[in-house]
């Protein structure tokens, strides 16, 4: 999977704050106002980052009634552990998905440590 944009990692983070409640679509289109904030949500509904819950006519909490084609987005577990990932996850996500290049990097970590060691010493 890519990496994340910062506008995407901004509408995780706000899905995240309010997680276990769902956010209606234009609430996010909103907060954010501006035009990509769409095509972002759409890109993280394809990676499965958030879910997108699309009501019908049917009536809701307390006999509100939603339009037809309203959506509420809410952030998926698979969109919370791509938020919190960092270098070191990344590393570790490298290094099992391609083992030989992970040891050929910590071998020359290694014999460059052992190299300066022995240059120092003499």
């Amino acid at each position: 999977m890519e990496r994340l944009t910062k506008k995407q990692k901004e509408i995780l983070r706000y899905l995240d704050n309010v997680y276990p409640h769902r956010i209606p679509g234009w609430k996010i289109l909103r907060e954010f106002d501006d035009g990509e904030t769409r095509m972002e949500t759409k890109i993280l509904e394809k990676n499965k980052l958030i879910a997108v819950f699309k009501y019908s006519g049917v009536p809701k909490h307390r006999g509100n009634r939603h339009k037809f084609g309203d959506i509420s987005l809410t952030i998926t577990p698979k969109g919370k552990e791509k938020l919190q990932e960092n270098f070191k996850t990344k590393l570790m996500d490298a290094a099992y998905n391609n083992p030989l290049k992970a040891v050929s990097i910590v071998t020359a970590l290694i014999l460059g440590i052992l190299g300066l060691i022995i240059t120092l010493w003499k």
